[in-house]
């Protein structure tokens, strides 16, 4: 299966802020912000940071998403404090409204097939909803950890123009007796307000199966609260949730996702085309291929990581990427337990060793592993052959 690139998609707001308008969209911004428009302010800068095309792009973007990202808005900035759901007690907000992301999404065949139609789907809701088609338009997103399903998440929100409120469990979940089922009631009587967007993540801390004997009732209850808040949607609110696990899952939240998601950790495909994006920007470059192949078990977020460290070594050393320390890294990493790539550069007492690790993996030709380290194929082909006579 090939990996299919989708870019944030901003197709439901209104065609005046869709414009090519550097004026227009500084105006719409200073409106928002005047107004409060907490929302607005939002989708406008995303729009103008996915737009802008000037020199300074990587330093204005870099500080609208920086912005974006420090200034997470909490729906008590959303609503007004008549709606608000909050933990009476500690006064948190229950969710918290996050930026969408600006980085292409990448997914396979399958999984871009079952997203599209959601999407699709979820965008003709009332229209569906008076032709008696309605549906609980509900996915459900499970894979390991750092497989990008809070990043499929963001970008669902913003296919569909929707604020991306994502749900706060640590202060949803109370040590009080029914303080979390009445907690995730007022989470989904807020998101019933019109046309809602929820993101739960980890949703088997609220979800586990109702016949687990360890379970103590508590736990059912809440099930059963979150079973009857899915029940009473709006046919206009989308929610998306993940889980690590998938087999805690009580049957009945099951039902309750008609639309799901599988995110695997990246197979050799995936991996290649997540070097290309987040190492090299879409600039294809043959050591792409043999990254791919000695990254088996990586997870996406592994992989952007790595990249991105690299990125940043280079940047403030001003050269270009050490594609041995990004190598090196890589055999030194497994899931979850990175290894980021050292800020000095390879030697070439450094670049042999390497070479003889690689080679000790079987997985590269002489030629992969020249494009990692730098060291010709006469050269690793006398280095294998003086170890050899050692032996």
């Amino acid at each position: 299966m090939s990996a299919v690139a989708l870019k944030p998609s901003f197709s439901e707001l209104p065609a005046r802020d869709l414009a090519d308008d550097f004026g227009g969209r500084i105006a719409d911004l200073v409106d928002a912000a005047l107004s409060g428009d907490h929302d607005h302010v939002r989708r406008v800068a995303s729009l103008f940071a996915q737009g802008y095309s000037g020199d300074d792009r990587r330093a204005v973007v870099g500080r609208i998403q920086a912005a974006m990202k420090k200034k997470s808005v909490s729906l008590d900035q959303v609503r007004s404090v008549e709606r608000l759901p909050v933990d009476n007690k500690t006064r948190i907000p229950l969710a918290e409204e996050h930026p969408w992301p600006t980085t292409p999404l990448l997914l396979e065949d399958d999984q871009d097939e079952i997203l599209s139609r959601f999407v699709g789907e979820a965008k003709y809701a009332d229209t569906l909803a008076r032709a008696g088609l309605g549906s609980r338009f509900n996915l459900l997103l499970s894979g390991p950890p750092g497989t990008g399903k809070t990043f499929i998440a963001g970008h669902i929100a913003s296919r569909l123009g929707l604020p991306f409120h994502v749900v706060r469990l640590d202060s949803v979940i109370s040590s009080l007796l029914g303080d979390t089922a009445k907690n995730i009631r007022a989470l989904f009587d807020f998101a019933n307000h019109g046309p809602g967007f929820l993101f739960i993540d980890e949703i088997d801390a609220v979800a586990k199966k109702r016949d687990d004997g360890r379970e103590l009732g508590e736990i059912k209850r809440v099930v059963n609260a979150l079973i009857q808040a899915l029940d009473t949607l709006d046919e206009r609110t989308v929610v998306v949730a993940a889980t690590n696990h998938a087999h805690l899952l009580d049957p009945a939240i099951f039902r309750r996702f008609p639309y799901r998601i599988e995110a695997p950790l990246p197979d050799e495909g995936m991996r290649a085309a997540l070097w290309n994006l987040y190492l090299y920007q879409d600039q294809p470059r043959p050591e792409i291929e043999p990254l791919a192949k000695i990254s088996d078990g990586l997870s996406c977020s592994d992989i952007r990581e790595l990249s991105l460290s690299a990125r940043r070594t280079a940047f403030i050393h001003k050269r270009e990427i050490d594609i041995c320390a990004v190598a090196s890294a890589v055999l030194s990493s497994e899931e979850g337990r990175l290894r980021l790539p050292s800020s000095q550069e390879f030697d070439a007492k450094s670049k042999r060793e390497l070479t003889a690790r690689l080679n000790a993996r079987e997985l590269l030709t002489m030629k992969q592993v020249g494009l990692l380290t730098g060291v010709t194929r006469q050269a690793a082909t006398t280095k294998v052959k003086r170890q050899r006579e050692k032996v």
